[in-house]
């Protein structure tokens, strides 16, 4: 009798993984499901609340920051909040001040061609472009052009090599 009790517990213990396992996994399928549906282009659909960000990445200041929305404005962040020099600061990077305006540009072309970001670098192989969306991360390398992202930033007259400036 006690076998059989047993075996009934561990049955009902592992019916009961099994469970959470298909739930759970089944979430994570649903949350990750455009990230895997087509690599070539990594955005299926633009949604309402669609963000892209562009930065290019420079380690010696503060990039600008461009943010491009749905609704085809931008937005050039220029200014942020800084601690004075010397000065211990617990500050975390905020941006202050920004130049807005409106955009004619199929941003598809653009996360086309550009390769998920994986991470892992160093202050000398750091990325020439990272691009922020909703849901992930991607990067330029510095031997690859984007002429897709020049192209933008030629119509804007927008040069995000210079480095955003420090209100302190």
């Amino acid at each position: 009798m006690k076998k059989v009790v047993k075996t009934i517990i561990i049955i009902i213990i592992v019916l009961a993984l099994l469970v959470a396992v298909l739930y759970f996994g089944e979430l994570f399928i649903k949350s990750h499901q455009n990230k895997y549906v087509n690599k070539s282009n990594p955005i299926i659909e633009i949604r309402q609340d669609y963000i892209l960000t562009i930065e290019k990445e420079n380690k010696k200041c503060v990039p600008l920051e461009l943010r491009l929305y749905p609704d085809n404005t931008y937005e050039l962040y220029t200014d942020y909040d800084a601690c004075k020099p010397m000065e211990t600061c617990l500050l975390m990077l905020k941006y202050t001040k920004s130049i807005k305006g409106t955009y004619d540009y199929d941003l598809s072309k653009i996360l086309s061609t550009v390769e998920e970001d994986i991470g892992g670098y160093t202050e000398d192989t750091l990325p020439e472009y990272v691009i922020y969306t909703q849901d992930d991360s991607y990067i330029v390398k510095h031997n690859q052009t984007n002429q897709y992202i020049n192209e933008l930033l030629k119509q804007l007259d927008i040069d995000l090599n210079q480095c955003a400036n420090a209100n302190y």
